[in-house]
């Protein structure tokens, strides 16, 4: 990521093994396609996903400068391992 965004992000990930992800950055996921299989209603998990999603940077750095974050620190699955 080149610049910091996230005050205008409203982007939603479906990753390619069926878990929604609020944020590129945020260690958490919904698994959508578990819920599915199991005949669970799909809203609930992805309003409470949505209504999860943290400020910036998936909450990971809290009130830290976009430019003294250090990558090594994310904790995260790689884009390749998401579907990205």
């Amino acid at each position: 990521m080149s610049a910091p965004f996230c005050g205008d992000c409203n982007r939603m990930r479906l990753t390619a093994d069926g878990k929604m992800k609020n944020c590129l950055f945020s260690k958490d996921e919904t698994d959508l396609l578990a819920a599915l299989r199991a005949g669970e209603a799909l809203e609930p998990l992805i309003r409470r996903n949505i209504l999860g999603k943290a400020e910036k940077l998936g909450g990971q750095f809290g009130d830290q400068p976009f430019e003294a974050l250090h990558s090594e620190a994310l904790i995260n699955r790689s884009m390749i391992s998401i579907g990205g």
